[in-house]
């Protein structure tokens, strides 16, 4: 491919290419055939002309001025008596000829001998004669090159392409944690190479194609490439390996999260200055009686009908996990913050007394702010940024109000530094007009489901439904839990008959201006509470801001690498399942972030999708001796592609080896002496 200025954007033969922010124009440079129409006299009859096809061999060539332009290669007249398709494979033939000396053999000899005759035609003009002059000449060049080559002559109609298996997303996780040093530090825990590497394959399967154990087995074996990275027979891996792995992975847990974050952090180097601690949570599918993890609680899914697990995850500023931990599913956030900080604290080897200087600033959200955690953060040498719970508590200007825009430029922010009086740490008054307008409209969706399950309630009162005083009040009373955030809108009062005050005859109901009118002041409007200093309110803001790193890891967990739902039926080997995908998130977040620092950004998924159209593949075709030959070939990577990898530093061919049983040398395959695959 040649690339050429955007001007020439649109020409004939090429093609406009943009990814990650760049355009380039590419055409391609190949030989093909061209049809021209011309006219002619008849042989015989000079009365009158009549049209007829020409054809050559043609070329796409950058012009002085960098725009492509067509230049022949060679005549080959009007072709008489040559169909459509024997055009095409005297064209293929040649073609093959011209470029690498060596033809498509055709199993039509007059189509061959009638290449070898034009090529004779191109080596006479192109070198003077030498080693040309006709159709046997050129044969026995062609034949003697490829004898020099080592090469071997295919009959163009045997060639087939078989067992095609995907290879550019497992070639890039593997040269990613090949970086990482995974295997070598499984190993340097005592770790078999053939256990190290499988456990590196399900890491790699669980990144590009997240399924369960048992389909993972199918794509390693009928879909994927994986193996042949390795060089591990694909059918020595079962469902019952990929379980014992994932345990055997959940065991080495902390060393490996140590081990992870130690590497990132010496080849993306060492300047986080900023943490973002958060928690989210996962559902497990099926009952999971007497598990000890795994709890009915409040579902950020709303599978309310199935219990959850807690995943507290610290991230730095790059997305790069830091620290994970597993809580039962009924714990609240404010619980976990003083656990994990801790384990923090003592994986970074500081002392409690170590002045906050010395470790970075920690982004956490209101769910973990609590008096007692942010005199804990204080007390062991931790500056936080948080928002803080809203009190009733009023607060006085500070400070003049700036203007900012939202990460996407669509909304206005307001910001202000303000005090109140007994808090010391600095705060910051957010007046967001997004947030304003979303919750506006969640209010008003709010107040109508509010009344109008008041309305169902009186239509039941006033004709046939239930009139019992309990029943009524029971029944308002599970509107008010459905409706917690607004029922305080709206007076509401019942009418007892005089003669039985066990029985509602009517129903009324007003909104309270003034609830409604408190509610919508608050529109948008939240404060930021930290114990750092700032330079100024947008300093600030620009830090709270680094939380919205932490919803991106989630992101990225939940729906590219199906963190949820579980479905093992232990403790482990839902814990097993989630760490799994941690290990997975390791991979994508290395390469985001190196394609986010070329300029390229992409989400993980369509990394992935671009990835899958490198494969590999057997070449199968027939010789003219009626042998059989078969070679193991990996697909070029198309531009995307190759963008991809050249902004990570990988190569454009992964290297791949014979597969071997477990316990079976690596290289070997039924008996062959160890040897790289042809790539």
């Amino acid at each position: 491919m040649i690339s050429v200025p955007k001007s020439a954007k649109g020409r004939i033969g090429g093609t406009a290419f943009c990814f990650g922010g760049m355009c380039t124009y590419h055409y391609l440079v190949r030989m093909f055939l061209k049809r021209s129409k011309d006219w002619r006299y008849p042989e015989g009859d000079r009365s009158v002309k009549v049209p007829y096809y020409k054809y050559r061999i043609a070329e796409k060539v950058p012009g002085p001025d960098g725009k492509p332009r067509t230049e022949t290669v060679l005549w080959l007249g009007d072709l008489p008596g040559f169909g459509e398709s024997d055009r095409e494979a005297l064209a293929s033939s040649l073609i093959s000829l011209i470029e690498t000396g060596q033809p498509l053999l055709q199993d039509d000899p007059f189509i061959e001998d009638t290449a070898y005759e034009f090529y004779g035609e191109w080596l006479k003009r192109t070198s003077g004669g030498c080693g040309g002059e006709d159709a046997v000449g050129a044969r026995a060049l062609a034949k003697a090159s490829a004898k020099s080559d080592g090469e071997t002559l295919l009959r163009m109609s045997s060639l087939k392409v078989e067992r095609a298996r995907k290879v550019g997303p497992e070639h890039i996780c593997k040269k990613v944690l090949d970086r990482l040093q995974f295997v070598d530090y499984l190993k340097g825990r005592g770790w078999s190479a053939e256990k190290a590497e499988l456990a590196a394959v399900q890491v790699i399967e669980r990144a590009v194609r997240p399924y369960s154990e048992l389909k993972t087995v199918s794509e390693i074996r009928e879909n994927s490439a994986v193996c042949e990275l390795y060089g591990i027979d694909p059918a020595s891996v079962n469902k019952d390996s990929l379980y014992g792995s994932a345990l055997s992975l959940y065991e080495e847990r902390l060393g490996l999260e140590g081990h992870l974050n130690s590497r990132v952090r010496s080849l993306f180097g060492s300047g986080d200055v900023v943490y973002i601690l958060d928690t989210s949570n996962t559902y497990m599918e099926g009952r999971m009686v007497g598990s000890q993890v795994f709890r009915f609680g409040r579902c950020k899914s709303k599978r309310y009908d199935c219990k959850i697990v807690v995943l507290a995850l610290v991230v730095d500023s790059d997305g790069v996990p830091v620290h994970t931990m597993l809580y039962e599913g009924n714990r609240q956030d404010v619980t976990v913050l003083q656990e994990v900080i801790g384990a923090v604290t003592a994986g970074m080897g500081l002392s409690p007394d170590a002045r906050p200087s010395d470790r970075p600033l920690l982004v956490i959200d209101a769910g973990f702010n609590s008096s007692e955690n942010l005199e804990w953060l204080s007390g062991n040498g931790w500056d936080y940024i948080t928002v803080r719970r809203s009190d009733g508590s009023d607060y006085t200007p500070a400070g003049e109000p700036e203007v900012v825009t939202d990460s996407k430029g669509q909304y206005l922010i307001q910001i202000q530094n303000v005090r109140i009086d007994g808090v010391d740490d600095t705060l910051l008054l957010v007046d967001s007009e997004g947030k304003t307008a979303k919750e506006a409209s969640m209010d008003s969706k709010a107040l109508q489901r509010f009344e109008d399950g008041l309305e169902s309630i009186r239509r039941g009162i006033e004709g046939r439904g239930t009139k019992d005083r309990d029943k009524v009040n029971a029944r308002y009373g599970r509107l008010k839990q459905r409706c917690r955030s607004v029922w305080r809108c709206f007076d509401v009062t019942f009418e007892y008959a005089a003669d039985n005050p066990d029985r509602t005859v009517g129903m009324r109901w007003a909104r309270n201006d003034g609830e409604v009118g408190k509610r919508s002041g608050g529109h948008g409007k939240y404060i930021i509470q930290s114990s750092a200093s700032f330079s100024g309110p947008e300093r600030m803001w620009d830090k709270y801001n680094a939380v919205r790193t932490v919803e991106g890891v989630f992101r990225i967990c939940k729906t590219d690498l199906n963190i949820r739902p579980v479905y093992h039926k232990t403790d482990k080997g839902g814990m097993a399942h989630i760490h799994l995908a941690i290990l997975a998130y390791w991979v994508a977040a290395y390469v985001l972030h190196e394609l986010s620092e070329h300029g390229i950004h992409v989400t993980w998924s369509e990394v992935v999708r671009i990835a899958e159209a490198q494969q590999r593949v057997d070449v199968v075709g027939e010789t003219d001796g009626g042998n059989t030959v078969r070679k193991r070939m990996t697909t070029e990577p198309e531009e995307k592609l190759k963008m991809i990898l050249d902004a990570l530093g990988i190569s454009h061919t992964p290297v791949c080896f014979f597969t071997r049983q477990v316990g079976m040398s690596k290289g070997s395959e039924g008996g062959k002496p160890p040897s790289p695959h042809d790539t």
